[in-house]
């Protein structure tokens, strides 16, 4: 059977994974898992981050420092001592630098008491501080690997055999990371680090990121649009490579908007049916992705240092806790603002402003940069004997929570309103995705419930592979027809057991649709849709450099939609007279978006036989009281069905009166017809003449829509 991980699709001038979509990345805790816990040094390749260049960088005619990239042979078999060679001059030796990891100026454990209305001690807030350096390289040809510290946790342990995470705040700026902890986190804590019993001593683990080269065999399945291949951009060595491998047709079913045409629907209906795949033998091929190192190091110092501190700088010369046997890391919380069908929400117990969010609907997201719904349909066909059938079929979708930025301003609010807060330090929320030990199951699909999940930030990523062209044709129509596909998607976590509904209907997805941008000196908002979709907005809220927070449900009450592509203008004062002189940071939307997304479904056809097929449909002038023409097709053969529909204000246009679809051949060819009728509609949506015709598609490509005889 065919390799998914080595299909590829053309963004911008990458080649990337078919089934990855950009969204924020995981983190590097996460990307690693509980298996790395305690080893000194992993490395690993982002399981997300992976592309292949297409053409070499422009390089700039003045540069002040030459930058090297290692070539990396084996992850696998390295250490933190590992040399590699550059990939831009192989005469430069590579490694990593060497870390240290410090007190932070004289500290490493500071807390104060939190008293209670009547001044008894009620709990402790505290910290722990380490500062961090990076070794420089030794020479030009001696050069350390450029890392970018992206992530620090620190490993307290609670007993020889259990183990929290406390996520560190790191600034860049002063090189030094600050691990805020709470009530019994500190004195866990506190004991982790004077403790001369080293399975109870705590550890710090610095994620770096890092790009790198390395060299991979893949069979070369690249997936390209007719009209992706004429960009000027792409690599030919590239492109070259791949077809000296293979005889190997790729092209794309694109159900994208058109100025022309409005997809309906696409029906795929196959026979059941398994066929070995014979693929084009595997090419090598030069990877470029993000790989993470981790490093690990014990922290434990002498009471006696001076580096435990409390209040007014004091030092601790004796332990001033005492020990809880039985804790929970998260104790859940309740607010009316927030239904128990929308979220769970857990707060820490050992880290202040820190809460646990468990959406209880997860739905199809869309792309960070080109706002796409993630959706990718892979068919695999080939040729056996004289029969030409689909061998596999892969769906690729990644899944968001329903928790919007608004919806992360509204929970804010509450807690603060609700005195849920421990400080006036950041809140921070963290996704079940965020905790390495969290168990994730997907049950109530005999479909999705079989599907490879990858974590993505606070996104899952699902692959589902299938032989059987039936059940294939089950959920391609799902996703096409807006037809909801449900799942429990389940989340354990100690002794947190919680769950969420998952609905692949393709009418409900989630993301940024919308780009606002502020301008303080003009003292405007512009509101950019991205989208391929109408957005209706219903409210919005903005924070000042105060931290000062401003609703305005009642402006968008006579909003209008904001279509398409379409940007508009609001001036600060229309939201709120008192932000006429005042600087904002941030602003969230709250929004609907109106979808007809089979229109936006992008179908990767992988084939290496000629199972596919497109047609052109010119449409000639036609008379005024024609409003609109309904095109419907079907291919004989696979009796998939087409349904397009065009209207008055396109047929004025000659060039928006021509429009190409294809369409897919799942076995072997009893017919090479189609049959079509055309509709012809009046204004009120009449019908003044249907046309019932058939088309030989092996002897013409061109279907012809006729004016309207008066």
């Amino acid at each position: 059977m065919p390799d998914t991980q080595k299909v590829y699709k053309v963004k911008g001038e990458k080649l990337v994974p078919v089934n990855r979509f950009n969204l924020e990345p995981a983190a590097p805790v996460t990307v690693l898992g509980k298996n790395v816990i305690g080893k000194r040094s992993v490395v690993v390749a982002h399981p997300v981050v992976q592309s292949i260049e297409m053409k070499k960088g422009i390089i700039p005619l003045f540069k002040t420092k030459k930058e090297y990239t290692p070539f990396i042979e084996n992850v696998e078999q390295f250490n933190e001592g590992s040399k590699f060679k550059a990939h831009e001059d192989n005469r430069v030796q590579m490694g990593f630098p060497q870390i240290q990891i410090t007190p932070y100026k004289q500290t490493l454990f500071y807390y104060e008491n939190v008293f209670d209305a009547d001044g008894n001690i009620k709990g402790y807030m505290g910290k722990v501080l380490v500062g961090y350096q990076l070794s420089k390289s030794r020479s030009r040809l001696q050069q350390n690997i450029d890392l970018s510290l992206s992530q620090a946790t620190l490993q307290l342990k609670i007993s020889d055999d259990e183990t929290t995470l406390i996520n560190g705040v790191i600034h860049h700026d002063s090189n030094y990371i600050e691990f805020n902890l709470k009530d019994e986190a500190v004195k866990i804590a506190f004991t982790n680090l004077i403790t001369q019993i080293e399975d109870l001593q705590c550890s710090i683990d610095l994620y770096f990121e890092f790009k790198g080269y390395t060299e991979v065999k893949f069979r070369p399945i690249i997936s390209l649009s007719p009209i992706t291949a004429l960009r000027k951009d792409l690599s030919k060595d590239i492109i070259k490579k791949a077809n000296a491998q293979r005889k190997l047709k790729v092209s794309t079913l694109n159900f994208r908007k058109s100025n022309v045409i409005r997809a309906k629907a696409a029906n795929v209906k196959v026979a059941d049916k398994k066929v070995k795949m014979s693929l084009p033998k595997e090419t090598e091929t030069i990877v470029k992705s993000t790989y993470i190192y981790k490093h690990n190091q014990t922290l434990n110092f002498n009471l006696s240092s001076g580096l435990f501190k409390t209040l007014n700088n004091e030092k601790v010369e004796a332990n001033p806790f005492r020990l809880n046997d039985v804790f929970s890391e998260f104790q859940q919380i309740y607010m009316t603002a927030f239904p128990f069908d929308t979220l769970t929400i857990y707060k820490s117990t050992l880290q202040p402003n820190t809460f646990l969010i468990v959406p209880k609907k997860y739905f199809i997201a869309r792309t960070s940069d080109d706002f796409s719904p993630c959706v990718e349909i892979s068919f695999f066909a080939n040729v056996e004997s004289s029969q030409e059938e689909l061998s596999k079929v892969v769906f690729d979708f990644a899944i968001g929570p329903d928790f919007s930025g608004f919806d992360s301003a509204k929970l804010e609010l509450e807690l603060k309103r609700n005195r849920f807060l421990d400080d006036e330090s950041d809140i921070r929320f963290l996704f079940p995705n965020d905790l390495p030990d969290a168990e994730i199951e997907i049950t109530g699909n005999n479909l999705l419930q079989n599907a490879t999940v990858v974590k993505d930030g606070k996104y899952y990523q699902l692959n589902y592979e299938t032989e059987s062209l039936r059940d294939s044709n089950l959920l391609f129509n799902a996703l096409q027809n807006g037809i909801s596909q449900y799942a429990n998607l389940n989340f354990i976590y100690k002794e947190i057991k919680d769950s969420s509904i998952i609905d692949t209907n393709i009418n409900k997805t989630i993301g940024n649709a919308i780009e606002a941008s502020l301008d303080n000196d003009k003292k405007t908002i512009t509101l950019e849709n991205f989208s391929l979709s109408d957005c209706i907005l219903s409210d919005m809220v903005v924070r000042d450099e105060s931290k000062e927070v401003f609703f305005n449900q009642t402006f968008f009450q006579t909003f209008p939609v904001l279509k398409s592509s379409e940007s508009k203008e609001i001036t600060y004062d229309a939201i709120n007279t008192l932000l006429d002189n005042r600087t904002l940071n941030s602003i969230e939307l709250k929004y609907e978006i109106v979808e007809d997304i089979q229109k936006e479904i992008a179908t990767q056809v992988s084939q290496d036989s000629d199972l596919r097929r497109y047609i052109s449909v010119l449409i000639d002038s036609q008379p005024k009281e024609v409003e609109r023409i309904q095109l419907d097709v079907e291919v004989v053969n696979s009796q998939s069905l087409f349904n397009f529909e065009t209207l008055k204000e396109d047929l004025k246009d000659p060039l928006k009166r021509a429009f190409n679809f294809s369409f897919i051949i799942p076995g072997k060819q009893n017919s090479q017809n189609i049959n079509y009728s055309i509709k012809y509609f009046d204004e009120n949506y009449n019908l003044i003449k249907i046309t019932t015709k058939s088309l030989n598609y092996s002897e013409s490509a061109t279907l012809r829509i006729p004016g309207l005889m008066s």
